[in-house]
């Protein structure tokens, strides 16, 4: 009794120690599925031949196991049969008779459902160990009947052998104790992962919060600009429609001045025909260049306009310059008197004519 104590407190040690290390390599590995079935420890923890991981709809296998179909009829059939958590059987073919396929590999089943609504699973199973049973004659004749129906003892008890099949070594009370700790621990570890997987995810939902804030400030930034440059367009329209009207009430004023004038005939001589003539011409002139300008607007607006100078006679331009203004500056009773000068200067005669 003393020995067997000391194997049995033995191989509980041992059983813990390769826990912890099962232990340790699940919690180190990214996830519970690769954790378990990376480690060399998940078929020494309970001295298993082959094991089953079933975990959020995948199947991953150890050693020497069924299929993945039989481990999936395996485990609907053991949510209807079991009653608590954990599972133990050295004779599976026996509770569960469509095993008989595959008792070679697995005559013995160790089953730990992790949680108790879930799909979770750990399976470990043992191969059949086919042994001989020594009986002191056919256990199945017991006894006769002779001529009178009277029952008489069987009288050979000659050493009778039985083949038994369909079982596997049985499983210690160490190794089910482990399964037991192992499935509380493993709880533990889901929660932590499960923990850890959230927090990643938020992670990652707050780095897309602030992706998205960035691009929506450049897209502010963008939208300020563009209306910043509408209302600075805007505005040079304005200012534009403003020096427009202007450029065109001074010459149409002057033609309109100079052809009421030569229909009135109160100038007869010719030399004042030819001037009321010109200052309509000139008149005429100057409002096809401002046309032209107006066609020029996008060039304006883009920066891209540029100028023509070109040299420029200070009293020709002075005298173009009074005949546009002529008419309404005798309207308003102003004189428009100036020094004929022959200096030269540069310049973009349109645009000065404009101011």
């Amino acid at each position: 009794d003393a020995l067997e104590e000391k194997a049995n407190y033995n191989l509980l040690r041992q059983r813990q120690e390769e826990r912890k290390a099962l232990l340790l390599d699940v919690s180190a590995a990214n996830d519970m599925l690769s954790g378990l079935t990376a480690s060399g420890q998940l078929l020494s923890v309970t001295g298993a031949r082959g094991a089953a991981v079933v975990w959020e709809g995948k199947c991953v296998l150890v050693g020497d196991t069924p299929d993945e179909h039989q481990i999936a009829v395996l485990t609907e059939a053991l949510k209807s049969q079991m009653t608590g958590l954990i599972y133990s059987t050295d004779s599976l073919s026996q509770s569960f008779p469509f095993a008989k396929s595959y008792q070679a590999q697995a005559s013995g089943l160790l089953a730990a459902r992790i949680t108790s609504r879930g799909d979770n699973w750990l399976l470990w199973f043992r191969p059949e160990q086919v042994h001989d049973v020594e009986w002191g004659g056919n256990p199945e004749k017991l006894a006769t009947l002779d001529a009178t129906m009277r029952i008489h003892p069987r009288k050979s008890f000659e050493v009778w052998k039985q083949k038994v099949t369909g079982k596997s070594r049985p499983w210690h009370g160490a190794e089910i104790e482990s399964a037991m700790d192992l499935r509380i621990s493993l709880l533990d570890l889901a929660l932590s992962f499960a923990e850890k997987k959230r927090a990643e995810d938020l992670k990652l939902k707050v780095n897309e919060l602030n992706i998205l804030n960035a691009e929506l400030e450049l897209l502010s930034t963008q939208l300020a600009e563009s209306r910043d440059v509408a209302l600075d367009a805007s505005q040079r329209k304005s200012e534009m429609v403003s020096i427009v009207s202007h450029d065109l009430r001074s010459p149409l004023t002057s033609i309109k001045g100079a052809l009421q004038l030569l229909s009135s005939g109160v100038f007869a001589g010719e030399k004042e025909h030819n001037e009321l003539v010109k200052v309509a011409s000139d008149g005429s002139g100057y409002l096809l260049a401002l046309i032209d300008d107006l066609l020029d607007l996008d060039k304006l607006e883009s920066g891209t306009f540029q100028l023509a100078p070109s040299p420029i006679v200070v009293a020709e331009l002075f005298t173009e310059a009074s005949g546009l203004v002529r008419t309404s500056a005798e309207q308003a009773g102003i004189s428009l008197e100036f020094v004929p000068d022959s200096a030269l200067l540069v310049g973009d005669k349109p645009r000065l004519l404009q101011v």
